[in-house]
């Protein structure tokens, strides 16, 4: 039983991890492109 809590655990971690880039990266685009916007 704890060493399935543990691999849940880990693939929760790991899935936010894969969001919390996903999300920042889109963020900085989305940044970077409104900034070039902005210049024309």
């Amino acid at each position: 039983m704890k060493k399935r809590l543990i691999s849940i655990f880990l693939c929760a971690i790991i899935a936010l991890g894969l969001v919390g880039c996903g999300f920042t990266d889109g963020f900085k685009a989305g940044f970077e492109r409104s900034k070039q916007e902005n210049k024309k």
